[in-house]
This record gives structure tokens, C-alpha cells and sequence, in this order.
């Protein structure tokens, strides 16, 4: 029973950590695709003539057009 108590706490402690790090992502997804966000600020300067190698994950950007997040 002691070892099951404790296999429940430690699944507890889990769930809440996990709500934790959610939270946490969704704060930073917003900063990025939100009003004012990030993604459109970086967008508008690589359109602007900003060299890249790289291109932004084309989901983020659509996050952005559609303020779906």
C-alpha cells in the first residue's frame, strides 16, 4: 500500500510539473505569435532585405497571419 501512496504522490508531482511547463510554453508561444509578436517583427525585416540562411517553421508564421494562438 506504502509503495502505492507513493507511486500516486510522485504521479501528483508530476502532473503538476507538467502543468507548470504548459504554462510556460504557451506564455513564450504567445510572445512569439501573439498581438505585437515577434515572429511578424522578424518576418517584416527578413522582407525588408535582411540576410538569411535559415526561414522561420512555416507553422509559426501562420500562427501569426490567422492569430490562431
Amino acid at each position: 500500500y506504502d509503495s502505492f501512496t507513493n507511486l500516486t504522490e510522485e504521479l501528483l508531482k508530476l502532473g503538476r510539473q507538467i502543468g507548470t511547463v504548459q504554462g510556460s510554453y504557451e506564455t513564450a508561444m504567445k510572445k512569439l505569435t501573439g498581438k505585437g509578436n515577434l515572429i511578424r517583427r522578424v518576418e517584416k525585416l527578413k522582407k525588408l532585405g535582411a540576410k538569411a540562411s535559415k526561414q522561420i517553421d512555416q507553422k509559426l508564421v501562420n500562427f501569426t497571419e490567422t492569430d490562431d494562438y
